[in-house]
């Protein structure tokens, strides 16, 4: 017997729903779920995304946008709606040149105290507001066309029925749990088995969350005395 060669398993969300409520045991072992409890399910499941997609999970991978252009004098360049954040620093050159310039991160409270803001020249630094708009700022204000190259954390996909989940592999027994979790709460189980699932969601998305970071090994190296 060989080793499978496949490394790409990636469940579409019916599939992570199904385990779900046979997690839940709303649903036996292969048995068809009926479409109208199909449906509210898969509220609850969008409801589980887009919660922890706000309390700052990442839960796909961030992406690297398509160089942006940044056109001489604006200062303000309006991001897709999609974005939760944008990834410093970025980078960008004049089109047709190989030399970049590297854009830094500032807070709100530092770009207020800049005195002149309508400095022309190389943008250095940058702040992302976020309002209606997402919006990234640079100083100095462009004083030629630009090329920017951004990494973003954009808004996790929602749940639409038969799709491919949005989702890196780290998460899905967290999601799994987590919905399992709403099922039982939603289906008026006993409060034992939605504590026991809640518990184990819970452990689930700490695991994952603590995976979001590059890991390695860490050296302390000490000064000679």
């Amino acid at each position: 017997m060989t080793v499978s060669q496949n490394f790409s398993y990636n469940p579409t969300l019916d599939e992570i729903i199904r385990q779900s409520c046979e997690i839940a045991t709303t649903a036996a072992m292969g048995r068809k779920i009926p479409a109208a409890v199909l449906g509210r399910i898969n509220q609850h499941l969008n409801t589980v995304l887009k919660s922890l997609s706000n309390r700052g999970a990442n839960l796909t991978q961030m992406e690297r946008m398509e160089p942006i252009s940044a056109p001489a004098g604006g200062a303000e360049i309006v991001l897709p709606q999609d974005t939760i954040e944008v990834m410093f620093p970025i980078m960008c050159k004049v089109p047709g040149q190989d030399s970049e310039t590297t854009i830094t991160e500032m807070a709100w409270e530092e770009y207020q105290t800049i005195s002149n803001k309508e400095s022309r020249g190389t943008p250095t630094r940058g702040w992302v507001e976020k309002t209606n708009a997402v919006k990234l700022v640079l100083w100095p204000i462009p004083s030629v066309a630009l090329i920017l190259r951004v990494r973003r954390q954009r808004l996790i996909r929602d749940a639409d029925p038969g799709s491919t989940s949005d989702l890196t592999q780290r998460w899905f027994q967290a999601i799994v749990y987590s919905l399992a979790h709403k099922i039982v709460l939603a289906s008026s189980f006993p409060l034992t088995q939605a504590q026991y699932l809640d518990g184990l969601a819970q452990r689930e998305v700490k695991w994952a969350r603590g995976r979001e970071n590059e890991g390695g090994d860490i050296k302390f190296t000490l000064p000679d005395l």
